[in-house]
C-alpha cells in the first residue's frame, strides 16, 4: 500500500512538471490535459485520476507557492521586533526567494501572464482574488495595531498601506514575470523594499 501511495504521488508531480512546462511555454488555455498526458510520459486517464480538469492543474500549482508563503508569513509574526521591521523581512523573504527558485518564478509567471481567467478557469481566479484579500485585510489588522499606526505618514491609513503593499508586491512580481532579464543585473529587492516602506512609515528603520 505504501509503494502505491509513493508511486501515485510520484504520477502527480510527473503531471504538474509537464503541466507547468506546457503552461509556461504555450500558455494555459491552448495547452490539453492530453498533451500533458503525453509530455508527462503517461495516458489521460492518469492525468484524469489526480486532475479534473485545468482548473484543479492550476489550482495545485498555486499550492506550490503560496503554503510557503503563508508558513513564512506566520513565522515571522513569532519572530522578535516591530511589525514593520517583521512586514519588511517577509517581503524581503518573498523577493529573495522570487529571485534564487526558477520553480517560484516559472508559477508565478504562469499565474500572470500565462493565465485567462475565465469561467474555465473560476476555482483559481476565486482562489487567487481571496488569498489577495486575505492578505490586505491580514497587514492592515496588523499595521492598525497602536504602535505600529503611530508610524503611519499622515493621511496614510493602515488598509490604504497594506494596499500600498500589495501593490508593491503585485508590481514587482509582474514586472518580473513580463521581462526577467532587466532584474538580472544588480537586482536588489531590499532597496525597492526599503523605498517603499520609507513612503509609508515614519522612524521605523
Amino acid at each position: 500500500m505504501r509503494r502505491t501511495k509513493e508511486d501515485a504521488e510520484k504520477t502527480k508531480l510527473a503531471i504538474l512538471e509537464a503541466a507547468e512546462q506546457l503552461f509556461l511555454k504555450k500558455g494555459v488555455s491552448k495547452t490539453s490535459l492530453e498533451e500533458i498526458a503525453r509530455t508527462a510520459g503517461m495516458t489521460r486517464g492518469a492525468v484524469y485520476w489526480h486532475f479534473k480538469n485545468k482548473d484543479h492543474l492550476i489550482n495545485e500549482l498555486m499550492s506550490q507557492i503560496f503554503k510557503p508563503v503563508e508558513d513564512v508569513f506566520d513565522e515571522f509574526l513569532t519572530m522578535d521586533g516591530s511589525v514593520i521591521l517583521k512586514l519588511f523581512g517577509l517581503f524581503k523573504n518573498i523577493f529573495d526567494q522570487l529571485s534564487s527558485d526558477e520553480r517560484v518564478r516559472n508559477i508565478f509567471t504562469i499565474l500572470l501572464r500565462r493565465c485567462e481567467y475565465t469561467e474555465e478557469l473560476s476555482e483559481s481566479e476565486a482562489r487567487c482574488n481571496n488569498m489577495i484579500a486575505g492578505f490586505i485585510n491580514h497587514c492592515a489588522g496588523l499595521i492598525s495595531q497602536p504602535e505600529t499606526a503611530k508610524k503611519l505618514r499622515p493621511d496614510i491609513t493602515p488598509e490604504l498601506a497594506a494596499h500600498m503593499l500589495h501593490i508593491m508586491t503585485s508590481g514587482v512580481l509582474n514586472d518580473w514575470a513580463r521581462d526577467p532579464q532587466q532584474f538580472a543585473d544588480g537586482y536588489n529587492p531590499e532597496i525597492i523594499i526599503r523605498t517603499f516602506f520609507r513612503s509609508i512609515f515614519v522612524d521605523w528603520e
